[in-house]
C-alpha cells in the first residue's frame, strides 16, 4: 500500500509542477519546444501542462524545460502524468456528466414520453427505453446497454423533448 501512495503522491506533485511551470515566448524553453509545435509559443506564456496537452508533444518534451527535478521521475509516474495531462479535459467532462446524472437520477419520467423522438440516442436504445418504460432517469440509464454518455444524451434529450422535463429536473434536484 505504501508504494501505491508514494506513486499517487509523485503523480500529483509532478502534475502540479507542470501546471505551475511557465514557458515564456522568446525564452530558451520556447526555443526548445517551438519546433515541435504546430503553433509556436510567440505571444502568450503557457504552462508546461498546457503545452504537453498539444498534439505531437509528450511528457518527456516538457519534463525538464522548467523547474527540473534533481532525480528523473519514475517511468510509471511519467506515463501516468502524461495520461492525466492529455486526458484532463475528457476526465473532467466525464466527472461532471456523472455528477449531473447523480443529481438527476430520481427524476420521474412521464409515462407518455415518446422515446422515438429523442435526439442523439440510437434506435436500439430508443426501443429499449420504449419497452422498459423506466419510471426514473436512473432506471433508464442503469440498463446495461446504456452507459454514462448515453445517460447524458438521455438527460439532454429529455430537456429538449419533454415539456415538463425542466420542471422535473429542477424538482428532482431540489428533492434528492
Amino acid at each position: 500500500m505504501g508504494r501505491v501512495c508514494e506513486k499517487r503522491e509523485a503523480i500529483e506533485l509532478e502534475t502540479q509542477r507542470l501546471k505551475s511551470s511557465w514557458i515564456v515566448p522568446n525564452s530558451p524553453e520556447s526555443d526548445i519546444i517551438n519546433p515541435k509545435l504546430e503553433t509556436p509559443i510567440t505571444a502568450m506564456s503557457i504552462t508546461c501542462s498546457i503545452c504537453s496537452n498539444r498534439p505531437n508533444i509528450v511528457y518527456s518534451d516538457v519534463a525538464d524545460l522548467k523547474n527540473a527535478l534533481d532525480e528523473p521521475v519514475d517511468e510509471q509516474v511519467s506515463e501516468q502524468v502524461q495520461i492525466a495531462v492529455k486526458y484532463a479535459g475528457y476526465i473532467t467532462r466525464q466527472a461532471e456528466d456523472i455528477e449531473r446524472l447523480r443529481r438527476q437520477e430520481n427524476t420521474a419520467l412521464p409515462d407518455d414520453l415518446n422515446y422515438s423522438k429523442m435526439e442523439g440516442l440510437s434506435n436500439e436504445i430508443k426501443q429499449k427505453l420504449t419497452q422498459l418504460r423506466p419510471a426514473t432517469l436512473a432506471a433508464g440509464v442503469s440498463n446495461p446497454r446504456c452507459n454514462t454518455s448515453r445517460g447524458v444524451l438521455t438527460v439532454n434529450s429529455l430537456e429538449k423533448t419533454c415539456d415538463c422535463a425542466q420542471k422535473c429536473l429542477e424538482s428532482s434536484a431540489d428533492n434528492p
